[in-house]
């Protein structure tokens, strides 16, 4: 299987949630959702919620700036639910980003979530904390691919 493009918004293998373009800086809920019926089905190693923190020069802003991803589904778009068992993902600022060192992180997830799928991105620290540009996408997940 090639390698994905992950810069795509629907490829047949990736969605994206968040594209990174813009500094994460405020509380995100439901800004972007994908419909699980566009990327292959059943990918034979599942799919991944991916969360990428790129290498930035200035770094995370503010002070102690924490980020927390909850996936949420929903049967019709607009209706949306966290899932059953709840998942959510804390990352932490600390020294890979004084370091400049990208981060990624890979999220199962589970066989049962309903067509649609979406984030709650919720920021924190204090002194106007900032993540950047964090790129979130849905993919499965291939052996090799990262």
């Amino acid at each position: 299987m090639p390698m994905m493009d992950i810069g795509s918004t629907s490829n047949g293998s990736t969605l994206v949630l968040r594209d990174g373009t813009t500094d994460f800086t405020a509380t995100e809920t439901n800004a972007n959702k994908c419909d699980l019926l566009t990327i292959l089905p059943n990918p034979p190693n599942g799919m991944y919620l991916c969360v990428i923190v790129p290498p930035d020069a200035s770094g995370t802003g503010g002070t102690s700036p924490t980020m927390t991803i909850k996936i949420q589904d929903s049967a019709d778009g607009s209706s949306w639910a966290d899932l059953n068992p709840s998942i959510s993902y804390n990352v932490n600022g600390g020294s890979a980003l004084a370091a400049n060192v990208s981060l990624k992180y890979f999220i199962p997830i589970p066989n049962n979530v309903r067509r649609y799928i979406s984030t709650v991105n919720t920021i924190g620290g204090s002194a106007s904390p900032n993540w950047r540009k964090v790129r979130i996408f849905v993919t499965p997940f291939y052996e090799g691919n990262w």
